[in-house]
């Protein structure tokens, strides 16, 4: 998988608020340090970034590698 594809991925998994998508980007026990809410499991950070962010639009602009 090349990074634009992992981007790519990764946003348009987020923006269907997929966790089953989402969570395959990622290896088990993943961990999230988010801003928001600190660091957590990846499986406990995506549902609660979904029910927050449901309305959101996301453009991808630029990949830097």
């Amino acid at each position: 998988m090349t990074p634009q594809q992992l981007a790519d991925d990764y946003l348009g998994a987020l923006g269907r608020a997929d966790l089953g998508a989402m969570l395959g980007l990622f290896g088990p026990g993943a961990m999230v340090d988010s801003p928001l809410y600190g660091p957590m499991p990846a499986a406990e950070f995506f549902p609660a970034l979904f029910g927050v962010t449901r309305e959101s639009r996301l453009t991808r602009r630029g990949l830097l590698q």
